[in-house]
């Protein structure tokens, strides 16, 4: 059997689909985060279920490429030793993380308008970083928790039988 398809119930399901299920449930974790927010907090404001599902969706997305970005910025200081290499990096990263939240609350304002915003100081810029923050919590919950599960018992860890000696 090819190593690329996973047997599951009887069916085998290919990297393709894995990767649509892992993210549907990470979607799905942020719509429930976001759509928790918006009953609970008054910052927070949603005005139906489908604008929550489109802003989820652009969500993960940014929150996705900002990670990209993240890293390809954090490994272009990859083995440079010039002096205050460190901090030069530690500002870089912060400027694009804190800098991306920006982007996502025009992006959110341009493609969802009003129907989901936020309240507060720079246009609801704190509330939003919450919101993002526990969206990330939860998504890695509900990761860890998938992972967890497709651990084998300890009875099938065991690798294959080792040949007989002669």
């Amino acid at each position: 059997m090819a190593k690329h398809l996973i047997p599951v119930e009887g069916r085998y399901i290919n990297a393709r689909q894995c990767f649509f299920i892992r993210y549907f449930c990470l979607v799905m974790t942020d719509i429930v985060v976001l759509n928790l927010f918006a009953e609970f907090w008054h910052r927070v404001h949603v005005s139906s279920f489908i604008d929550s599902i489109l802003a989820a969706f652009l969500l993960q997305l940014l929150v996705k490429a900002t990670m990209a970005f993240e890293h390809k910025v954090a490994e272009s200081f990859e083995g440079k030793t010039f002096s205050g290499a460190k901090a030069v990096k530690m500002i870089s990263l912060w400027f694009v993380l804190f800098g991306s939240k920006f982007l996502i609350l025009w992006a959110l304002s341009t493609f969802v308008g009003e129907e989901v915003h936020f309240e507060g100081k720079m246009h609801g810029i704190v509330p939003l970083i919450v919101v993002i923050v526990v969206m990330m919590l939860a998504e890695f919950a509900v990761s860890w928790f998938t992972d967890v599960l497709g651990h084998a018992p300890k009875a099938e860890d065991a690798t294959e039988p080792t040949p007989e000696k002669p």
